[in-house]
């Protein structure tokens, strides 16, 4: 015989059943008949919409949902966008079948204590409130909680009460609040989550090592069925222990797929910081203060697919850095102070998709490149130094390339396009003068270049660019904005198009450009300059030596004393010798005699060598 519970079930169903059926006609009955005006019910989906209607108190729900034919089972309850500060302890009583629950955008203080009667709720949203404290009550009978969105409130930290009790925790985010520390044990408990979000806190990094909780006194909170409903005020039991995260901060996410650090103040990962999460997919690291990172924290993160490192300090990446990360897809380094990117060309990344490294300081890209990069589609590496065409011949999958802002001159090799499918290719702002027609010959797919912000010199080697069909019927190519290419690209010479567009030549009667030999004025200069310096070198060589020519010949010395040298034969020896005329010899004379091959007297005739200097 079937009891009166089990009657009244089947009853229930069986009208729920006919509802369904027939909803085009009554299941979905006016608001007016429902619920509160200012509300919206829905029985075929048990569901309550209260968003935005300027409530400042809860509403009578179990008054106000009462069905023509059946009492509503509230499944979702949405409170969004209201002015409501405080629900009263047994405002949940009757409705403790909810599922759902949004409280988003309301004026709560703190965790309302009447959540503890939804022992089966499973989503529960208190977003964008005045939350500054996590009161410990209502998580003692929220063990079933799936879903926790406590995001942009005052948060200071997450108290270990309630992350010990939320095990089946699969997703939690409290961005934008004030939470300094994760300490260790924090989510031991919650071996279920798969989504956390801490960014924009206040979270750093403490260097410091610990290797076990016992380190620093913490105190787990374990889950147990015995465990009371209600903890007494129990205060935080790490909020003056632990500073920024440390090691084992994230002890017990084993099976974590997203890590979301976004907007803190991280300056450095050391290893074995991240090690708990071997199943991480996605990580976010954006936005930090990242001056280092050690070479083996990412050496149990083999399945990571997803990592972004822009907006930080970097200046180097160890060289074995992304040795572990064999699968991941996509790559983020923006804005920060690299300059190479041997740590990734050296890896064989045979799943990377798409890899975006802008605004560093990036001068050239090391052989081999991107050789084993087979799977890449997209590159962008604008706002850079680069000085040569990063070759990606052979790159099958390739779509997308960005070389903006850097200091290219030309494209080489010619056909370094080869073998790709490219459909859109930037190079704005580099060194270019000219784009050849071959360079771009075989790429059918082609659909936007964009090649402003120089001036070229515009020669037949742009005709391809001003032909209205590329000579090619298949392709035509447009700027970003889609604007045709000629109408942006600029000319430096000739003197007819200089400073004009490459378009506005057709309106100057202009059909095709010459290949006329224009000298380059910079080039002119320095060849003039060059040849100036020499002929005034050979001039300087010229005037020197005719200065010293001049000198020797005509420069007036100062008259010398001439003395009148006697050459007599000693009589008594019969030798020879000399003597200054006694007349011209005035005492003290210093004198330098001469030996002579000959007697004559006259000392301008003598072929005499001076011998020595003597007084005599």
């Amino acid at each position: 015989m079937i009891n009166e519970g089990a009657a009244r079930t089947m009853v229930l169903t069986i009208v729920q059943t006919v509802a369904i059926m027939l909803k085009p006609a009554w299941a979905r009955l006016p608001v007016s008949e429902t619920c509160k005006d200012i509300c919206e019910c829905d029985s075929i989906v048990s569901r309550v919409d209260c968003t935005g209607m300027g409530l400042a108190q809860l509403p009578n729900i179990r008054n106000n949902t009462r069905m023509l034919i059946f009492d509503l089972n509230i499944r979702y309850l949405s409170l969004e966008n209201n002015t409501i500060d405080e629900i009263e302890r047994n405002s949940f009583l009757y409705p403790k079948k909810i599922l759902k629950l949004n409280l988003n955008g309301n004026q709560f203080g703190e965790v309302p204590v009447a959540l503890e009667h939804l022992r089966i709720l499973k989503d529960l949203k208190l977003a964008n409130n005045q939350i500054r404290t996590l009161s410990k009550v209502p998580w003692c009978n929220l063990t079933r909680l799936e879903r926790l969105h406590l995001d942009n409130n005052g948060i200071p930290n997450l108290p270990l009460v309630m992350t010990s009790r939320l095990n089946k925790l699969i997703e939690m985010s409290v961005s934008y609040n004030n939470i300094t520390a994760i300490p260790v044990g924090q989510f031991y408990n919650m071996s279920n989550l798969e989504y956390l979000d801490l960014s924009y806190n206040q979270i750093s990094t403490n260097v410091q090592s610990l290797s076990s909780p016992d380190d620093r006194g913490v105190v787990y909170f374990p889950y147990a069925s015995d465990m009371p409903t209600a903890i007494p005020d129990l205060e935080y039991a790490v909020d003056d222990m632990a500073e920024g995260i440390v090691v084992n901060s994230f002890r017990g996410l084993s099976i974590l797929k997203v890590l979301n650090l976004k907007g803190n103040r991280i300056q450095e990962l050391v290893s074995g910081i991240l090690d708990d999460m071997g199943e991480l997919r996605t990580l976010l690291l954006d936005d930090n203060e990242l001056k280092h990172i050690e070479a083996d924290v990412f050496r149990r993160h083999i399945h990571l697919r997803f990592l972004s490192l822009s907006r930080n300090k970097l200046t180097e990446l160890h060289p074995t850095l992304f040795e572990d990360l064999r699968e991941l897809e996509e790559l983020f380094l923006d804005n920060n102070h690299i300059t190479d990117l041997t740590a990734l060309t050296r890896v064989h990344m045979f799943h990377l998709r798409k890899l975006s490294a802008k605004s560093n300081r990036i001068k050239t890209i090391a052989p081999p490149g991107f050789k084993y990069f087979q799977a890449l589609q997209e590159i962008y590496l604008s706002h850079n130094r680069l000085t040569e065409f990063l070759n990606v011949q052979n790159l099958t999958h390739l779509i997308v390339l960005d070389l903006g802002n850097n200091r290219i001159k030309q494209i080489l090799p010619i056909n370094v396009f080869e073998g790709t499918s490219i459909r859109e290719i930037y190079l704005p702002y580099n060194r270019f003068e000219s784009l050849e027609f071959t360079t771009f010959v075989d790429l059918k797919h082609l659909q936007v270049l964009d090649a402003t912000g120089h001036r070229y010199i515009c020669d037949c080697q742009l005709n391809w660019v001003m032909d209205e069909y590329n000579l090619y019927e298949y392709a035509w190519l447009y700027m970003p904005d889609g604007t045709s290419l000629d109408k942006k690209m600029f000319c430096q010479s000739p003197n007819m198009l200089k400073n004009l567009a490459l378009y506005d030549g057709v309106f100057m009667g202009i059909d095709s450009l010459d290949c006329t030999e224009y000298a380059d004025p910079h080039r002119v200069m320095i060849l003039i300059a060059s040849w100036s310096g020499i002929v005034s070198f050979f001039l300087l060589v010229f005037w020197m030596y005719v200065y010293f020519d001049f000198k020797k010949r005509f420069y007036i010395r100062k008259p010398r004393k001439r003395y009148l040298l006697i050459h007599n034969v000693d009589e008594s020896t019969g030798l020879p010798y000399h003597h200054l005329h006694p007349y011209v010899l005035k005492e003290q004379d210093k004198v330098r005699l001469r030996s002579c091959e000959s007697d004559t007297e006259s000392l301008d005739m003598l072929n005499c060598n001076f011998d020595e200097e003597t007084t005599v």
